[in-house]
């Protein structure tokens, strides 16, 4: 579960839905957030190690059908 206020002090709450059991940060730990501006209600926590796995993946699965 994330909690955070934004600048306007408009409480967002939301569940990582992708966290790793092994990940878990003590309740009131800093985390990075990310969201479009004006959207708080589409926060996530950035992962760039998954988008580069699914290419990794995606490229591999390529090369096979080739």
């Amino acid at each position: 579960m994330v909690r955070f206020v934004t600048l306007d002090g408009k409480t967002i709450e939301f569940t990582d839905t992708l966290g790793l059991s092994s990940r878990r940060r003590p309740v009131g730990s800093q985390l990075d957030v990310v969201y479009p501006i004006e959207m708080p209600d589409k926060a996530r926590v950035p992962r760039p190690w998954l988008r580069v796995t699914i290419y990794c993946f995606l490229l591999v699965a390529l090369t096979l059908l080739i």
